[in-house]
Parts: structure tokens; sequence; C-alpha cells
């Protein structure tokens, strides 16, 4: 009976400690489901596209993966490929051509100088822009805790 009382008693003061654990190893950071894909083009597989998941209300943990030469892509939030917390999603995926960017522009700077200038000064996009901002992207995801988290995304 007493070693009843004391495995009873190890074990509720333990139970805090391991739920507080579950799924996020000791890192003290959200649970986080291993989420993956593959991202075509007109049919084709795509390479070295950078696909982004951001939280649909702005809040929480954004995720990121690049394709590799089969299309496919392992989320990454904190750790090399640990997935994505479980939530609504916007989903962005870009690729650009960086031979034509000007190194001593920013970005932003760069994109709108080549879209008012005949000379090409920034990246040049190669899948189309609309996937590539958050603004005007149509995709969008949920991903869920013990469900196969397997995004196709056709473009």
């Amino acid at each position: 009976m007493k070693t009843t009382i004391i495995k009873s008693l190890v074990t509720l003061c333990f139970l805090p400690f391991a739920a507080s654990c579950s799924g996020t190893g000791d890192d003290n950071r959200p649970s986080r489901v291993k989420t993956s894909g593959t991202v075509t083009h007109n049919g084709q597989l795509v390479e070295n596209a950078t696909v982004l998941f951001s939280p649909a209300d702005g809040k929480g943990y954004a995720a990121t993966g690049l394709t590799d030469a089969k299309g496919r892509f392992q989320l990454t939030t904190f750790q090399a490929r640990d997935g994505a917390v479980p939530g609504r999603y916007q989903v962005t995926i870009s690729k650009f051509d960086m031979s034509t960017a000007n190194p001593d522009l920013e970005d932003d700077l760069a994109i709108e100088m080549r879209q008012d200038s005949d000379k090409i000064v920034g990246p040049t996009p190669l899948l189309p822009v609309q996937y590539a901002e958050i603004d005007t992207t149509p995709l969008a995801e949920e991903v869920t805790a013990g469900n196969p988290n397997e995004f196709s995304f056709e473009l």
C-alpha cells in the first residue's frame, strides 16, 4: 500500500512536467508537427523554391522550407525540418533569378526600379508573382496535429 501511494505521488508530480514537454522536446517551444509537400509549375517539379507558411491571423510562428530537385520541401519553424505549429496558414511560394539583381540596392527598391525602368536591376521572378506575395496568394492550408500534413501545390 505504501509503495502504491509513493508511486502515485511520483506520477502526479511528474505528470505536469511530462505534459509541458510533450511534442516540443526540451526547448519550451510550441509543439510542431512534421509538414512537407511538393511544388510543381506547369506540371514540372520546381527546385530551389522558397515555401513560406505564415499564420493566417498574423500571430504565432511562420515555417519555411526550400524545395529539392524533386520539388519536395520539409518545413522548419525553429530547428531544421521540425515542422509547423498546428494552425491555419497563408502560403507563399517564390523563386527568383538573382543574377539580374543589383546587389547595391535594397530588395524593395530594386523591384520598384525594375518596374519603372528599362534596365533590369531587381531579381527576376521565375514563378507567377501572385504566389510570392502574402496579399495576392490564393494558397491557404491548415496544419493539424495527429494527421499527415502533406501538401501539393500546382502553380
